[in-house]
């Protein structure tokens, strides 16, 4: 296989399954049916009609998609904000992380946005 930007790597290879959890759970309940069998197995001897009635009849809260939809928003709603005293130890990291904030923030919100 030839590595190229579009190539998922290592890391992502490796939690892909995690996040297709996430991205099922925050779609809610129409996209957890749509994953089937994948998240509600066919139990053992169950027909298929009796497995697709217990799919239909099957409701997801989705506590996970206003999880990540409060997040988003919320820790990152003003600048990180020094005291005096922290200020001649931090203040050279400030900038950084302000932006790494900023970062975490929008990569919360792409998720959001991508159910």
């Amino acid at each position: 296989m030839q590595d190229m930007i579009a190539t998922p790597g290592h890391s992502w290879r490796q939690m892909e399954e995690e996040l297709r959890l996430m991205h099922d759970l925050i779609g809610g309940t129409a996209m957890m049916r749509r994953a089937g069998a994948r998240w509600l197995p066919r139990e053992e001897g169950e027909s298929w009609g009796a497995w697709r009635a217990r799919l239909n009849r099957s409701v997801l809260f989705n506590g996970v998609g206003r999880l990540v939809q409060v997040l988003s928003g919320t820790p990152f709603r003003q600048d990180v904000s020094l005291q005096d005293a922290d200020k001649a130890i931090i203040a050279p990291l400030h900038h950084s992380l302000s932006a790494i904030m900023r970062g975490c923030a929008r990569i919360l919100m792409l998720i959001r946005l991508a159910r």
